[in-house]
């Protein structure tokens, strides 16, 4: 069975995912997520003060979620200027401060929210510094 396992499962190469037909350019993300009246500008809108509501907390994810994948999403492009190593670790940490805010939107912890809001705030301002 190990010799199967060996030659069938362990050493078995995956399939090489679909190409992914996109019309969506870095800067129909940047401007969706960070016009004021964007995500961002309507998750800054929303953590002014601590929400009150289900449903409020519930936008608030939303909005986080969408913009944690925005992240995911660039960081699968080519960067417009700069290099690629850069650009990938700063889309990690654009999705990772995105992701703080959903965790903080589960918990309903408003602290933590807008830490999270802050930290997107500064991941934006760095990779601005090389790839804009």
């Amino acid at each position: 069975i190990y010799n199967f396992l060996d030659k069938h499962v362990e050493d078995a190469r995956l399939p090489a995912p679909a190409a992914v037909r996109s019309v969506l350019t870095i800067a129909d993300i940047m401007r969706a997520i960070s016009a004021p009246t964007g995500v961002r500008g309507a998750l800054g809108k929303a953590l002014e003060q601590e929400p009150g509501s289900r449903k409020e907390w519930n936008r608030i994810r939303a909005n986080a979620a969408l913009t944690a994948e925005a992240g995911v999403w660039l960081e699968m492009q080519p960067p417009p200027k700069g290099s690629a190593g850069h650009w990938k670790e700063q889309a990690q940490a654009f999705t990772a401060a995105a992701e703080t805010i959903v965790n903080a939107a589960d918990r309903r912890d408003y602290p933590a929210a807008q830490r999270g809001l802050t930290q997107l705030a500064g991941q934006c301002a760095a990779c601005h510094l090389e790839h804009r």
